[in-house]
């Protein structure tokens, strides 16, 4: 095909006076040319051609703006959340917390809370390394989420420090959710793998 391609002369599309123009040589010298009139038919291909190669780069150009938008929400997933607990990270709080605040003294609306602690959690590094004092960290926030709504925001704040906001919450609830949420915490067993 190639070859054949190679050794016909060049075809031009033309319509009324460039096709006697082309006859007459005066646009290509002595070039052997092939010359046909342009047909609706002609049209209409070169059309279609046209529209499903357009398509075709258009639905490239669909899944690749997917493939980016994916990518780009992992990306925000990965810079707002604690790798180890899965929970906000402290400056996707701080960020929420910021915004949050403002909206509750604008509409006179009760905003809780609650700093957390886990106490004695460096024996647990020491004791039994590192590796089960992650495991911990991450049991603890999987139990305290299940306990929180899905609008309160709990965060790993750094070491063994949790935070929670918990928006539309009066203090007595609050004190309530921290009670539950301490109660939670003190009720976990853990089993360390075996050093």
């Amino acid at each position: 095909i190639t070859i054949l391609l190679q050794t016909l002369p060049p075809l031009i599309l033309a319509s009324g006076n460039l096709i006697e123009a082309v006859a007459a040589r005066d646009l290509v010298g002595s070039t052997p040319l092939i010359v046909l009139p342009i047909t609706y038919t002609m049209v209409l291909l070169v059309g279609y051609t046209t529209a499903w190669r357009l398509h075709g780069m258009r639905r490239e150009q669909w899944a690749a703006m997917q493939q980016q938008l994916a990518l780009q929400q992992r990306l925000e997933e990965l810079a707002n959340t604690d790798a180890l607990t899965g929970v906000l990270n402290r400056r996707q709080f701080l960020v929420l917390a910021d915004a949050e605040f403002p909206r509750a003294v604008r509409h006179r609306r009760p905003l809780a809370l609650l700093m957390l602690d886990i106490d004695h959690f460096k024996r647990i590094n020491d004791t039994w390394g590192h590796e089960t004092g992650d495991a911990a960290l991450a049991g603890i926030a999987l139990a305290l989420a299940r306990e929180l709504r899905a609008h309160d925001q709990l965060a790993r704040m750094g070491g063994e420090e949790f935070a929670v906001l918990m928006p539309e919450t009066p203090p007595v609830e609050a004190a309530r959710v921290a009670e539950r949420l301490r109660a939670v915490c003190a009720g976990l067993e853990w089993h360390p793998k075996d050093s």
